[in-house]
């Protein structure tokens, strides 16, 4: 099993190698050279690009899988205490259609678009924004107008319903005026007890509601103690902060081996996507790779 591994970071490289993992590397420049049998690392909106390149030339899409836009609403019909808040997950015609709200925090759903990270705004600045950057009527969002009192963030690799990797990524009690924000890569320090305990809060959220074989969820600790479910996410296109590498590698390849929970990727990809220049091939592909 060879993994492709697309980005521009040297560390990203050198990690997976210092792990053993068997892997190819490229820019996302074009289509590298792959087998059907390979699985993947890459962001979102390569992923979108890569299967466009394909799906022009009659190839076989590379099949990816992802927890549902309704994960958060599910888990929330199945038992409110374990996400800590009212979500609400709608399209941004819906969106629109709405009369004023609260003032809350508003996310996409599912995509990943560094303009419009979690952020806190009033209803009518939402609206505002998504006709200005012309944001697809299909694309989905979530709307919370809960402010979650967060001590610590923590990113779950799961595989089969079980936590099999844990890191730390954001420590909101850190920093020198003690209003936190410390990541992982500048000190953020994972408490062993609290990783015992996500990896069983984890296990008893997930027997309530369906959900991929390899995906990742994440989880916070609350100034109350409480744990809450923040989001989750494929496995194939998150940041694996200090988790075990190896125990990262299995969870994306059984994501690649589930054959349900299709990844559809937001319409705001797919249009951003359009307006760019479908990507090359690598002078030689497998035949074994492209082969419907």
């Amino acid at each position: 099993m060879t993994l492709n591994l697309v980005c521009s970071r040297s560390w990203m490289r050198d990690e997976f190698a210092a792990a053993g993992v068997d892997f190819r590397h490229s820019y996302g420049l074009d289509v590298p050279r792959f087998e059907k049998s390979d699985i993947w690392w890459m962001p979102q909106g390569y992923a979108v690009s890569l299967n466009r390149a394909l799906r022009s030339r009659g190839l076989q899409e590379v099949r990816l899988t992802a927890p549902s836009p309704s994960f958060l609403d599910d888990l929330q019909r199945a038992n409110p205490a374990l996400i800590g808040r009212e979500v609400n997950t709608l399209t941004v015609k819906e969106a629109k259609l709405l009369s004023e709200l609260e003032d809350g925090w508003w996310k996409f759903a599912t995509a990943k678009v560094e303009q419009f990270a979690a952020q806190k705004m009033s209803h009518q600045d939402c609206a505002q924004w998504m006709i200005e950057n012309q944001i697809p009527e299909e694309s989905i969002l979530q709307y919370t107008p809960t402010t979650l009192d967060i001590v610590r963030e923590y990113r779950t690799f799961v595989r089969h319903g079980e936590v099999v990797a844990s890191s730390i990524y954001l420590d909101h009690t850190m920093g020198e005026d003690g209003s936190g924000g410390v990541t992982v890569y500048d000190g953020a320090i994972a408490d062993p007890s609290e990783q015992e305990s996500l990896a069983a809060f984890v296990r008893e959220a997930l027997s309530l509601v369906d959900h991929p074989e390899g995906f990742v969820v994440d989880i916070a600790f609350l100034q109350s103690g409480e744990q809450v479910v923040l989001e989750a996410n494929p496995a194939w296109c998150s940041a694996w902060y200090d988790c075990d590498i190896v125990e990262v590698v299995e969870t994306i390849a059984a994501s690649f081996a589930d054959p349900s929970h299709v990844y559809t990727p937001d319409a705001f990809l797919v249009e951003r996507d359009a307006r760019l220049r479908v990507l090359e091939m690598a002078p030689v592909l497998s035949s074994s790779s492209i082969a419907r």
